[in-house]
């Protein structure tokens, strides 16, 4: 029972090192070491303690060829973070068109609502961004 405890440990401490590395992978915009990682099985939509996935901090640092290969491999499109975030109202809060569009295209629910019970189109309204407001209401 104490090697499987041990073991339970060890394959915990591993796998969580694989998905720190994997959000230190996608901040550095280091694509050869995020298709390794995944390649290695680790957990792609793995949070971190914000509750942010690998796709929202992609997001964030306008790492949109990486934000591509994390939506191509089926990652979770509507995840929340702590705050209730998706990866859409991340996207529109950098008023990211083309990555609104990606994930809109890849069915991203319109609908979520964050902490403060905000959508993705309330963001846009806020930021008075037609172009966005226009791609979130067709």
């Amino acid at each position: 029972m104490k090697k499987l405890i041990t073991l339970s440990v060890a394959l915990c401490l591993t796998v969580t090192s694989f998905a720190h590395d994997l959000f230190t992978a996608v901040q550095t915009n280091d694509m050869a070491a995020v298709n390794y990682l995944l390649n290695k099985g680790t957990d792609l939509n793995a949070k971190n303690e914000n509750g942010e996935t690998a796709l929202m901090i992609a997001i964030q640092n306008g790492n949109d060829r990486i934000a591509c290969f994390l939506v191509e491999r089926d990652v979770n499109l509507n995840a929340q973070s702590k705050a209730g975030l998706s990866p859409l109202m991340y996207a529109v809060q950098k008023q990211d068109v083309q990555m609104v569009s990606i994930l809109l295209n890849h069915d991203a629910k319109l609908k979520l609502k964050d902490a403060a019970h905000k959508t993705a189109l309330d963001y846009a309204v806020e930021q008075n961004n037609a172009e966005i407001i226009a791609l979130l209401k067709s």
